[in-house]
């Protein structure tokens, strides 16, 4: 449609459109391409049905490879990178663990992790001894992993300060 100089009504262009699909003469209905389609120009009825299925077909086609990809990772260990198969098998991380609750651990990773957190929860991080009813924990500047006896605690505590005192 043109503007008239002057008077700023339409008038109807006397040039014939065409489809940009099929090349057929557009008459009566002309369908503007979706912006997702990347077309410049109109299409015909038919034209504009086909692109329409494709396009949904296509976006079906990648939601189904969005879900077997995520159906892949909700399989897999997260540890190990190994794919648990078996549903019973499928193992979530404790609360105590510090772990994110949605990941899924294989049951050599689980029973790994477990027998782990026990270890650092019942035995000197130094010494290994069994740990009594009082905990130490270490200082940050120590960089220890696990809780300390009484002992252990002490012996760490006198060399920070023989450290700091000779700095």
């Amino acid at each position: 449609m043109r503007f008239l100089h002057g008077f700023g009504k339409k008038t109807r262009s006397t040039e014939p459109e065409f489809c940009i699909d099929c090349h057929k003469e557009l008459t009566g209905h002309k369908y503007k391409p979706s912006a997702e389609w990347k077309m410049n120009g109109l299409l015909c009825s038919d034209c504009h049905i086909e692109r329409t299925k494709e396009f949904v077909l296509k976006a079906e086609e990648e939601k189904k490879q969005q879900l077997a990809q995520r159906e892949k990772e909700d399989s897999t260990c997260r540890l190990c990178d190994t794919v648990v198969v078996s549903v019973k098998d499928r193992k979530k991380p404790e609360w105590k663990w510090n772990m994110d609750m949605g990941i899924i651990l294989c049951p050599q990773c689980y029973e790994k992790t477990e027998t782990e957190f026990n270890r650092k929860l019942n035995f000197c991080a130094l010494c290994g001894r069994k740990m009594g009813f009082i905990r130490y924990n270490p200082k940050q500047r120590w960089r220890i992993d696990g809780q300390l006896c009484r002992q252990c605690w002490d012996e760490q505590n006198l060399k920070s300060k023989i450290k700091n005192a000779d700095n």
